[in-house]
């Protein structure tokens, strides 16, 4: 009897290891995928009626089947991705500087803005340091009791 509990002991221990690796190896396949979807929605969503009127003013034909739609969803990140690459190269000069800073004090000095705001800066401001500063791994560790569980990020320092 007691080589039957070691055993079934061992196999929902090997079973609960099993799942969690899995989990671990999916969630971020599932959150890149979600992400992707998200962006591509939102900015289909967004921009579409935009390029939808460019269209128009230059008497093209709107699009009229799903993959028109596509196309008008790729123009639309293609123009994402040209706006980021011109927001970068602005936010690199002292005029942008000094524009990013105002809005930055703005939007830390309003209620409910300012903690999302806040988090959301300090999350990506962890995630793109260099090096030996950046993320090593993630570990599950007992906080802030005994007992707790909580996410925790080793960092190279």
């Amino acid at each position: 009897m007691e080589t039957l509990n070691k055993f079934f002991n061992l196999l929902k221990t090997d079973i609960r290891k099993r799942m969690l690796t899995g989990l671990l190896l999916i969630i971020p396949i599932y959150v890149t995928f979600f992400v992707v979807k998200f962006l591509f929605s939102f900015i289909g969503g967004t921009l579409s009626p935009l390029i939808k009127r460019i269209f128009l003013l230059y008497d093209a034909e709107l699009p009229k089947t799903s993959a028109d739609e596509f196309i008008i969803t790729f123009i639309g990140l293609i123009f994402t991705f040209a706006s980021l690459y011109f927001i970068g190269i602005f936010a690199a000069n002292i005029i942008g500087k000094s524009i990013i800073h105002y809005f930055e004090n703005l939007l830390t000095k309003t209620p409910v803005i300012s903690n999302i705001y806040s988090t959301a800066k300090q999350i990506v401001h962890a995630v793109s340091l260099p090096g030996k500063q950046a993320f090593k791994r993630v570990i599950i560790l007992d906080f802030p009791k005994e007992g707790t569980k909580s996410i925790g990020f080793v960092t190279g320092s």
